[in-house]
């Protein structure tokens, strides 16, 4: 099909759902068509950084007409173009009519409301400004009201998924190949870990976050991305000797010996760590692990170390204090690699953070 027949699918979503992670993960695939370059001019081009970013700004004229001139030729280019809400210009009902009326095909995908806190949580956690997160907070109920209404047909996204997931599960999106192992992962943590919560918050935004830590660290270890997915598996969801042995037989069918392998140096004894404490225990535990079981430890503690589960910050605390006693017992009796010295600063560097 050649560009000028090709036309792709012009997905809707609000703020924080992984638009921007999906233009980057499928970057021939899909693309994270933002407003800002559309919406705004920049008054004086020679102005001084010091200046505030609101005296360097002003609205386009040709907004948005421009935006939805983008769209139209942008999905002659790519798969899926993925397009924010237009909420501080049109009312939610005014933006779909204008995509209709420019003859833009579109699917909208939605969290649910229930969802909303873990939203907004994700974007305080990403460093949104507290306007902007108070625009959202404020449009997101009325945006799920509006377009929760059959006539649109609207894909939602799981509690503790992203617009990824929900595309996938809609067969609006294949995976790429290389990571279908790691979806097929997500969806068994996700489904293992489905009636936990922790802080209030879907347990599965834990391994979420251990995994993006382990991606980051290692790119190309799909392996050590599942393990640190299902690092909590066994040792949450499976409460009897027997349990966890057949489930950790499961993991190695599914995800290959290795995984299997990580998984169960990563789940904790929980009479021997009862025994002797917890700091005791995950200190020898870490001293005798291998090496690649060891990095996802230390990605683990790392994000117990960030607030963004909705702890208190004496919660958190008492996780970081736990962690530098860890941290200091495993670099004075054992030699690190490259990666795990990488985390271990990354930890020291969050723990410098926490106020005295």
């Amino acid at each position: 099909m050649s560009n000028a027949e090709k036309q792709g699918i012009v997905v809707v979503s609000p703020a924080a759902v992984g638009k921007t992670y999906l233009g980057q993960k499928y970057p021939k695939e899909v693309l994270d068509l933002g407003v800002m370059n559309f919406s705004t001019l920049v008054k004086n081009p020679e102005s001084r950084i010091s200046e505030s970013k609101k005296n360097l700004l002003h609205t386009n004229p040709e907004w948005p007409h421009n935006y939805f001139k983008a769209i139209k030729e942008k999905r002659e280019e790519y798969d899926i173009v993925c397009v924010a809400f237009l909420i501080e210009l049109l009312t939610d009902a005014e933006f779909a009519k204008e995509l209709r009326k420019n003859k833009i095909e579109y699917v909208i995908v939605l969290p649910k409301a229930s969802d909303i806190p873990e939203i907004i949580q994700r974007m305080k956690d990403r460093g949104n400004s507290t306007e902007f997160i108070d625009v959202i907070e404020k449009a997101y109920p009325k945006i799920i009201r509006e377009f929760s209404k059959p006539k649109y047909n609207s894909v939602f996204i799981g509690t503790g998924e992203y617009l990824e997931h929900a595309l996938i599960r809609a067969r609006l999106l294949i995976p790429n190949k290389d990571q279908t192992s790691i979806q097929k992962a997500i969806d068994f943590a996700t489904e293992r870990h489905k009636t936990q919560t922790l802080n209030n918050r879907p347990y599965i935004a834990h391994p979420l976050l251990v995994y993006e830590i382990v991606k980051e660290i290692k790119p190309n270890d799909e392996e050590l991305q599942i393990a640190a997915l299902l690092h909590d598996v066994v040792e949450d969801t499976a409460p009897t000797l027997v349990g966890k042995a057949m489930l950790l037989a499961k993991i190695e069918t599914e995800f290959g010996k290795k995984v299997g392998e990580l998984v169960a140096e990563l789940t904790d004894n929980a009479v021997e760590r009862k025994q002797i404490g917890k700091v005791a225990y995950d200190s020898q535990s870490c001293l005798r692990m291998s090496a690649d079981a060891l990095t996802v430890r230390l990605a683990d503690r790392l994000s117990h170390t960030y607030n963004i589960f909705g702890m208190s910050f004496e919660d958190t605390f008492n996780n970081a204090m736990v962690t530098r006693q860890v941290v200091d017992n495993l670099v004075t009796d054992r030699d690190l690699d490259e990666i795990q010295k990488q985390l271990v600063d990354r930890f020291n560097e969050a723990f410098d953070k926490f106020p005295r």
